[in-house]
């Protein structure tokens, strides 16, 4: 009797574990022949996942989009300056840069984690009463594992050029150190 509870107890905490998770909404609102635009949108082709579903609205030429753009911003109270605009719960970042990746990859896994509420279609069905919008920043984390990742093949990434000189200095430290203990092993045996 105890096996057949345990298993039963067994196969309904695998069932939770598996079960789907809500999707993640992240919208993307670009603006056609923006060369930032286009790079976040194949960092989004690539990164296809059955727990996230991206949103692209193009602003510049689509006037409803435009009008929705303008919409969210007030609602939320964005500063935004440009496109791209990327939204993922009550966090958005502006603009785009190649290290975003990894900052865009951290606001996702955070709404994974918290649950995140989509503000932007409560915004789209009028809903007006949604909170005021985190900007996000690059953290140190995202800098450092895009210095990892790319560093190697750019030789103008200041994060690399410093791990290099800290590396030098510490290689240079080392052989003083055995240097040091050489020189007096050497003088204690004279």
């Amino acid at each position: 009797m105890r096996k057949i509870l345990f298993t039963i107890l067994c196969f309904f905490c695998l069932l939770s574990m598996t079960q789907a998770k809500e999707k993640v909404d992240v919208y993307l609102f670009y603006g056609d022949g923006c060369p930032h635009c286009k790079a976040e949108k194949e960092l989004f082709s690539k990164m296809k996942d059955s727990d996230i579903e991206i949103h692209e609205l193009e602003v510049w030429e689509n006037e409803e989009n435009q009008k929705f753009l303008e919409n969210v911003i007030e609602t939320m109270d964005l500063s935004v300056s440009g496109v791209p605009v990327t939204i993922i719960g009550s966090s958005y970042i502006t603009g785009y840069m190649e290290e975003y990746e990894y900052t865009i990859k951290r606001m996702i896994d955070t709404c994974k984690k918290e649950n995140c509420k989509d503000y932007v279609s409560l915004i789209k069905k009028g809903e007006t009463d949604v909170p005021k919008a985190e900007k996000v920043g690059v953290s140190m984390d995202d800098r450092v594992q895009y210095s990892i990742q790319y560093s190697f093949f750019d030789w103008n990434d200041k994060y690399l050029i410093g791990a290099l000189i800290i590396a030098f200095l510490y290689f240079l430290f080392i052989c003083f150190k055995i240097f040091r203990k050489r020189r007096k092993k050497q003088l204690t045996n004279h």
